[in-house]
């Protein structure tokens, strides 16, 4: 478990760091590290493939469609060019197989780490979020219960649904305690968890929205503290209001900046280097 721990701490370095020269711009940490993603997949996919299969494949499928072009005219030729092509295609994948392997991996990293942060808006005063637990088998719904500290607000009222042994609040931050960070007490029974909220001014974007007791949740729900394994509480989740990011002017969600991005980051190293791919 600490081992899995360290992994998550280490893997979310990288996108700390984006905070410092870059606080307060969700935005820009957004297209720089899109940027810096493309950009680390290009050179991955440059030292970890074969380029003289690669090159070898590919005029095997020129070769291949111009024999069919010129013999257009003769069915049985162009079904054979047809299949060689077809069968040039798979020494092409394999060619390229071995590097999408980590860069399969870093994608997935940086997907989980930019969704934790950019998928909402910190709250500001007035806003509200939705925060939903999921309780253990057997748990009282009737024993849980939220507190709010250092300015966070629960709002009265919440929802219980037995079949699915969750309880839901909306919370909200009415105003800010300098020395203290926003935050939501669960209480199920004599347990507790430390829920802290992302609040403006100080957080420009979120630092996760979810956690489960799975050992592996933490990489890929990062943010929130861990919940223990005897916990009665099974996940924790909460809703910010949505984000909106810029894409070249077009607010969209983060995920669709981080695909054009990352694509401007991969090709112009590739065109620059004339990286075969």
């Amino acid at each position: 478990m600490r081992v899995i721990e360290s992994i998550e701490n280490l893997l979310s370095v990288p996108f700390d760091l984006l905070d410092l020269p870059l606080a307060g711009h969700p935005d820009a940490q957004l297209i720089v590290a899109s940027l810096l993603c493309g950009v680390s997949t290009i050179f991955i996919f440059k030292a970890a493939s074969d380029t003289a299969g690669i090159r070898r494949a590919r005029s095997y499928i020129t070769a291949h469609i111009l024999e069919m072009r010129i013999y257009q005219n003769d069915f049985w030729l162009i079904l054979r060019g047809l299949g060689a092509a077809l069968a040039a295609n798979l020494l092409y994948l394999r060619a390229v197989a071995w590097p999408l392997l980590p860069i399969a991996v870093l994608v997935a990293i940086a997907w989980a780490q930019l969704e934790a942060r950019f998928v909402g808006t910190p709250l500001r005063p007035g806003d509200a979020a939705l925060v939903t637990v999921t309780c253990s088998p057997g748990t009282d719904l009737m024993s849980v219960r939220a507190a709010a500290e250092y300015g966070a607000v629960v709002e009265p009222g919440w929802v219980r649904i037995p079949a699915r042994r969750e309880v839901s609040w909306r919370v909200g931050v009415r105003y800010r305690v300098d020395s203290d960070r926003p935050a939501i007490f669960i209480h199920v029974g004599d347990a507790s968890y430390d829920l802290p909220l992302a609040a403006t001014p100080e957080f420009s974007v979120t630092d996760g929205t979810e956690r489960s007791r799975s050992a592996f949740s933490g990489l890929v729900h990062p943010g929130l503290p861990d919940l223990r394994n005897d916990s009665p509480i099974e996940r924790i989740a909460i809703q910010y209001p949505p984000a909106r990011h810029s894409l070249f002017g077009w607010r969209t969600q983060w995920w669709v900046v981080f695909a054009g991005w990352s694509l401007i980051g991969a090709l112009i190293p590739k065109l620059l280097l004339r990286i075969e791919v």
